[in-house]
């Protein structure tokens, strides 16, 4: 019994220390998190997401949006940074609507000879609020939500002799299968550019 319970505090012993270790790990990356500024600009299109990031045959919409986005890493393990970012988005066209979305991000950093510009991949998810319901949205659902989810996926280019990184991101608008009390949402296709500080 007693050589058991010495087994179980030396495993015990051993997870704090390795969990203290992960977060000084943690910490220590913390300090030297990067700020980035993103300035992206997008059309809206009418089709779910699935079908937008097929690029051929999208059906467009009358509809673009430009708007930046300020974000910051606060963790990173192995080839996986974890960050933030607040965007502050226009539209224009069908809807006229300022928007503000909040993603956590998850980025994985590739390190491969193959495709070398590609940089990394990355996907975000959070909260979106509009200042009034996108017309877009409600032209295709009948009805929406100023607020609903928020996620992006991204993929990050190399610019060669720049400080700059060319950003391709599909940019989402959703309900959550229902979390939200219109089932509405919408799509755009954006691009920009990246610089990290």
């Amino acid at each position: 019994m007693g050589q058991s319970q010495n087994d179980w505090t030396g495993a015990r012993r051993k997870t704090v220390a390795a969990a203290v270790l992960m977060a000084a790990t943690s910490l220590a990356s913390t300090a030297h998190a990067e700020w980035t500024v993103t300035g992206f600009a997008g059309v809206m299109t009418n089709d779910v997401w699935e079908d937008a990031i097929q690029l051929l045959g999208v059906d467009y919409l009358d509809s673009g949006l430009v708007g930046v986005g300020v974000g910051k890493e606060f963790a990173r393990y192995g080839q996986l940074t974890f960050g933030f970012e607040l965007q502050a988005v226009q539209h224009f066209g069908t809807q006229d609507n300022f928007e503000i979305n909040t993603p956590l991000t998850v980025r994985y950093n590739r390190e491969s000879d193959v495709l070398s510009s590609l940089e990394s991949l990355a996907f975000g998810l959070g909260l979106s609020w509009a200042s009034e319901k996108p017309q877009t949205e409600v032209d295709r659902n009948g009805d929406t939500n100023q607020t609903m989810f928020y996620w992006m996926g991204e993929l990050q280019f190399d610019l060669p002799n720049t400080d700059l990184d060319l950003v391709t991101r599909i940019h989402h608008r959703s309900d959550g299968y229902g979390v939200w009390e219109v089932d509405s949402g919408s799509n755009a296709l954006v691009i920009g550019l990246k610089r990290t500080f």
